[in-house]
């Protein structure tokens, strides 16, 4: 799927954002550190629809659904680090 894309990379940790071209609504956010992976599902309003983390050490997909309970502190954070971030 295209997508436009803003990448912030620090601390050996890639945040990213990502807006899907032919659903401007639809936006995924998502962390990678090493081969975990962490990505959360989202809208405009800001409401986390679900929640997946893919462990890239495993060979035939690691990929995992995580309850929305489980993922809902590290999604606000990770929506707080894009809200508060500026364009260059």
């Amino acid at each position: 799927m295209p997508v436009k894309r803003i990448q912030l990379e620090t601390g050996g940790v890639t945040n990213m954002l990502n807006v899907l071209r032919e659903d401007p609504n639809t936006i995924i956010l998502s962390e990678r550190q090493q081969l975990l992976a962490t990505f959360y599902l989202t809208d405009r309003s800001g409401t986390l629809r679900r929640a997946v983390v893919n462990d890239g050490a495993i060979a035939d997909g690691g990929i995992t659904n995580l309850a929305l309970e489980t993922a809902a502190a590290g999604f606000e954070k990770h929506k707080q680090l894009w809200l508060q971030h500026k364009a260059p």
